[in-house]
């Protein structure tokens, strides 16, 4: 009997051992959770060395030029996503609708620098970006862009500011820096995009930076 519980008693222990080895995901910082196709659900706050599998580069001009790289930036100590290109990186779902999407931005002085939301390829997407001490809402469709609205913002190149884009059916919204209300409101109700990717976009001969990405759903 003695024999059996201690036979018993070794079995016990090896489960839990085999039971705890296989509970852990290993580590890693990636800080990148994964988009879902089912909801509106993402964040990157690019703490590791590499862009990421969710995230596509794609570019409008230039195209020897485009180069998105994760560096460290000890103004904040911590590490982000920088170009200094023309182009987009672009990530999530399709079949996206009804959310906003921030980030943490720091232009530089010639930059046009923002967000993407309700990508839909190269040439159909809408965006908010800062440009010429402005926050400026623009449609890109048939790859031609049109500004839906603008609103003065003035921002220095030292600084990140926090921008936000909100899209919910055809009614959409900007937003800059620490207020809670938007700066620019627009409901497009010429072709509208009702669903979309997410995107973080730069044109700019100098270099734009990049913090802190969530999506979530209204």
């Amino acid at each position: 009997m003695k024999k059996l519980a201690g036979i018993g008693i070794l079995c016990l222990i090896v489960l839990m051992t085999l039971a705890g080895c296989g509970g852990g995901n290993g580590g890693g910082g990636n800080e990148e959770s994964p988009s879902s196709p089912s909801s509106p659900s993402f964040s990157d706050n690019f703490e590791r060395n590499e862009l990421g599998a969710n995230w596509t580069v794609v570019v409008d001009v230039n195209p020897s030029g485009a180069k998105w790289e994760i560096v460290q930036d000890a103004s904040i100590s911590s590490k982000v996503l920088t170009t200094g290109s023309w182009g987009s990186v672009i990530a999530g779902d399709a079949t996206w609708a009804n959310y906003f999407v921030s980030a943490k931005v720091k232009p530089e002085i010639s930059s046009t620098i923002g967000l993407i939301a309700c990508f839909q390829d190269r040439d159909n997407y809408y965006s908010a970006v800062l440009d010429g001490q402005k926050l400026i809402l623009k449609k890109k469709y048939g790859g031609s862009a049109t500004v839906l609205g603008s609103s003065d913002f003035s921002y220095s190149t030292s600084q990140y500011y926090q921008i936000k884009l909100q899209v919910n059916g055809s009614a959409l919204a900007a937003y800059a820096g620490d207020g809670t209300d938007p700066l620019i409101t627009y409901t497009d109700n010429n072709n509208p995009f009702s669903s979309g990717k997410i995107g973080l976009t730069c044109s700019t001969p100098s270099t734009g930076f990049f913090d802190d990405v969530l999506v979530t759903k209204l």
